[in-house]
């Protein structure tokens, strides 16, 4: 299973108390948006912590540096998530709905940063062979 497949399922379970039994078709807009913007955030840590790994840095500086670099897609991420838990809980107040998206991107951020550290170091890997 690949990473953004992952993080799309993990997302989803953090994401709703209860899939309805026919997705409306808001709903199912709103699950193409917060997959596209999983997908854009994952891809902007993948593609920056390759950059950032050196064979003089830690993996844990340049996972580090590749979230600062990307927080930006988090934030869009939190965002969409917050717009795609509206559409269930509409009634909720809108500084609940903030805290449920944040609480549901920081349930696959550990995850996520974890695994930014071992492509980390699989990247200094791989191009110390080359050195």
């Amino acid at each position: 299973m690949t990473r953004p497949a992952i993080l799309l399922a993990l997302l989803a379970l953090a994401a709703c108390d209860a899939a309805p039994p026919r997705p409306s078709v808001a709903g199912v807009e709103g699950r193409k948006r917060v997959d596209a913007a999983t997908k854009a955030w994952s891809d902007c840590l993948d593609t920056t912590v390759k950059k950032l790994a050196t064979p003089t840095t830690q993996a844990a500086d340049a996972a580090d540096g590749a979230f600062r670099t990307c927080a930006p897609l988090r934030a869009a991420l939190v965002a969409e998530v917050g717009r795609f838990h509206r559409l269930g809980a509409p009634t909720e107040s809108a500084a609940y709905n903030a805290a449920v998206a944040e609480a549901s991107v920081a349930a696959i951020e550990t995850d996520l940063r974890s695994q930014t550290e071992v492509t980390a170091v699989s990247w200094k890997l791989d191009h110390d062979k080359d050195l």
